[in-house]
Order: C-alpha cells, then sequence, then structure tokens
C-alpha cells in the first residue's frame, strides 16, 4: 500500500501494481476494512445446532433410528 486518503467521502487504499503503476480501491474491500454491526449475525454454536437439527427435520431425517444419523448419540 502506497497511501490512504478519502475519496468522495470514502476510505481509499491506494496500491502498487496495475497499468498505470498504482491502484485505488475502496478500504471496505479489502482486511483493512473496520468491523461492521452485520458481524452481529453470525451464528452462535446453539443457534447452528438449532439449524441443522431443523434442517434435518425438514428433510425427513430427524426421527430415531434414521439411516442418515449413522455415529450420531441423541440425548433423552
Amino acid at each position: 500500500m502506497l497511501k490512504a486518503r478519502r475519496y468522495r467521502g470514502e476510505a481509499t487504499l491506494i496500491l502498487e501494481g496495475g497499468e498505470g503503476g498504482t491502484l485505488s480501491i475502496l478500504e471496505d474491500w479489502t482486511d483493512r476494512a473496520a468491523p461492521r454491526s452485520e458481524a452481529a449475525y453470525l451464528l452462535s454454536a446453539p443457534a447452528l445446532l438449532e439449524l441443522v437439527q431443523l434442517t434435518q427435520r425438514l428433510k425427513g431425517s430427524g426421527g430415531p433410528g434414521s439411516a442418515h444419523q449413522k455415529g450420531v448419540d441423541r440425548c433423552a
């Protein structure tokens, strides 16, 4: 990265490379971007497990003794 600046109100990075020797890219498109509030929408482990169980029930594989659940222990 050669430098950072604001262009039209957005953080922009000037990088070395490209046909003209440099190129500009929005900081939001890189790993330098500030975390966004959408990260709060990531699934927690319990929510992910619930989603898996719901998916299995919708597919019809959620019943006891299902062939699709070999090796899965169920708690009563």
